[in-house]
């Protein structure tokens, strides 16, 4: 797996207090053409809060044209989050989640003409 996109911005109205940085997130494609960005709440104290999977976001501009044929195909990739600003601590008032998508460029390649800028890797060399 090689970086695809290094960190992109989504959309969000609220970090949740659970989702910490280095959290695994799986994107899916929704009905409307988005690509939501989901994290796994864990259970809350005695099973009193169910846990599982929880929308934190949206890929917009380049990132969800890039992405969104690989996750119609169902291509392996590695999302994770990197940067977490909370509502609070946030200048503006505004919660920022960032994301890093690893991936296989050679597959993602031949899928999405925005990936044809990239350089090839070595295995094309």
């Amino acid at each position: 797996m090689q970086i695809l996109i290094y960190k992109t911005d989504l959309s969000v109205d609220r970090a949740p207090g659970w989702l910490a940085p280095t959290a695994p997130v799986r994107l899916r494609l929704e009905a409307d053409g988005s690509v939501g960005a989901y994290a796994d709440r864990p259970a809350g104290l005695f099973g009193l809060r169910p846990g599982g999977p929880v929308r934190i976001g949206a890929l917009t501009g380049q990132a969800r044209d890039l992405l969104a044929p690989a996750l119609e195909t169902g291509a392996a990739l590695r999302v994770r989050v990197v940067e977490l600003v909370p509502t609070q601590l946030a200048p503006d008032g505004r919660a920022r989640i960032a994301v890093s998508v690893w991936g296989d460029p050679d597959r993602l390649r031949r899928l999405s003409p925005l990936l044809e800028t990239l350089p090839p890797s070595e295995a094309e060399k």
